[in-house]
């Protein structure tokens, strides 16, 4: 594997891909910090902890920070129905994966640069920036 390596029986990104890592926590409950727009979203299990109204505002936000062609992932058993009509459901596996369906973020990509979030049930942000010359920005 590219990008990562084998330590203690368990799967570790390598130190060259964590270089390019930023780790932040957040409370989606609360104000969000500056966050870039992103391509991918994962807020897997992490909706269901939450009452209706703030359920929406994380995904209003969500859907801010989203670039147009970008992805959000939700768990199995989490849906944006109910909450805003501004995603669409794709199909697959065993993820809930939705893309806007309207603009969503403000600022677009820099040629070059792919950013991922990632947030887990205990809420832990991932930022990766790549910064590359390909000519598709990946």
């Amino acid at each position: 594997m590219k990008y990562f390596q084998k330590a203690k029986g368990e799967w570790q990104i390598n130190g060259s891909m964590q270089r390019m890592a930023v780790f932040q926590e957040i409370n989606l409950a609360g104000p969000w910090p500056y966050l870039p727009p992103m391509d991918i979203i994962f807020l897997r299990n992490v909706l269901i902890y939450f009452d209706a109204e703030i359920r929406t505002d994380i995904l209003r936000r969500a859907h801010r920070l989203l670039n147009p062609d970008g992805y959000l992932f939700l768990g199995g058993s989490e849906t944006t129905a109910g909450a805003t009509d501004k995603f669409e459901r794709l199909p697959h596996e065993r993820s809930t994966v939705f893309r806007p369906t309207e603009h969503g973020a403000i600022l677009g990509k820099s040629k070059g640069q792919s950013i991922e979030i990632s947030i887990d049930v205990d809420i832990t942000i991932l930022t990766r920036t790549f910064l590359n010359d390909s000519p598709t920005g990946r």
